[in-house]
């Protein structure tokens, strides 16, 4: 089946965190690199480090485009970590707001208690069933 989603070749710094590695390498080379092969991505399998990279960022006001999480997995839990950003965000005046994916076995659509219908901590929730469309397009939905 082929997408439709144009290639984006601007530059985009996106943060990744997922512990499960077949996922996480499926979303590298299915959904991101083909339509965004300037992207410059960083992963991270554990919360506690990917909060470590992200708060300082947030302090250096360094801009991240997209922030792609799954739920469970060791160390700080996706929700708790996206809402941390949030805090930082306003801890440390960062100039940019990064928009949050979830992509997630944890519930079954954004009716899941993760989800935050406001969009004012996580912009959009898919479950690891979407489909790579589904995934290519919420994230160049988000990084508009």
């Amino acid at each position: 089946m082929e997408i439709k989603v144009p290639v984006s070749l601007e530059e985009f710094k996106i943060v990744y965190l997922d512990d499960h590695l077949l996922f996480s390498k499926a979303m590298s080379q299915e959904c991101i690199y083909p339509y965004f092969p300037n992207a410059c991505v960083r992963q991270f399998t554990n919360g506690d480090k990917a909060h470590d990279y992200l708060e300082d960022a947030i302090k250096a006001h360094d801009k991240i485009d997209l922030f792609i999480t799954d739920i469970n997995h060791p160390g700080m839990q996706g929700d708790c970590l996206s809402h941390a950003l949030r805090i930082y965000e306003k801890k440390f005046a960062s100039p940019f707001k990064i928009p949050i994916l979830i992509v997630s076995m944890a519930a079954e659509n954004e009716e899941s208690i993760y989800f935050d219908n406001s969009g004012t901590v996580i912009q959009k929730y898919l479950t690891k069933a979407a489909t790579v469309k589904e995934i290519v397009y919420s994230i160049k939905v988000l990084l508009k």
